[in-house]
């Protein structure tokens, strides 16, 4: 569906403004992921909606997509597949913040979720998209920014924790997502990596 619709609108766009041959592409490929974007964001807002809380759409939207930029992640191989994961996910989110709030457990929780996160940003990050090769320098530099925008926000959840509550959970529980989106992508790249080998291995025998 989202392919299709990027055709079409391609389309018109070469019929108005004569696309190079070479750019078509390209600029469908942007279109592709323009649109999926657009609707994970509506995705987004309505589960928010649906649960009432409107506002932590905006915030996940605004502060935690590029942040999930940032860091790569998990990369589903359909548009289709990618947005059912952005809406469990983020519907796991809010499920896990309700249970926090039923049960208000005090500050200890955080620290190995913290540590667990720091851990995939420090060995993991950033995830390599086999269309966005990473250069070494560009890896470093992201990696760095990775860690300090946690850090920024994990300090953030802390002061907030006793005023805020609701978005205090909120933001550690979206730091846990993106790491083990982190954490998922390089589990299937290490498991391709021994199919690959196993099966080399049988052909090669």
């Amino acid at each position: 569906m989202i392919h299709r619709l990027a055709v079409l609108i391609t389309h018109e766009l070469d019929k108005h403004t004569m696309i190079k041959k070479n750019d078509y592409n390209v600029i469908r490929y942007g279109m592709e992921l323009l649109i999926s974007s657009l609707v994970g964001t509506l995705i987004i807002f309505v589960i928010s909606i649906l649960y009432n809380r409107w506002y932590l759409a905006m915030i996940y939207t605004i502060c935690f997509v590029p942040f999930r930029m940032t860091t790569g992640g998990y990369h589903a191989k359909s548009y289709f597949w990618c947005n059912f994961t952005v809406a469990w996910s983020y519907a796991l989110v809010l499920e896990a913040l309700l249970f926090l709030e039923r049960t208000t457990p005090g500050m200890g929780w955080i620290f190995p979720v913290a540590l667990f996160i720091y851990g995939a940003l420090f060995f993991w990050t950033p995830v390599e998209h086999a269309n966005k090769p990473i250069s070494n320098d560009n890896r470093e530099y992201l990696r760095r920014k990775g860690i300090w925008i946690s850090t920024l926000w994990i300090s953030s959840a802390v002061v907030m924790y006793g005023w805020f509550y609701e978005i205090s959970c909120f933001i550690i529980l979206c730091l846990f997502t993106v790491a083990c989106s982190v954490v998922a992508a390089k589990l299937e790249n290490k498991l391709q990596e021994v199919f690959h080998y196993e099966k080399d291995t049988l052909e090669d025998g």
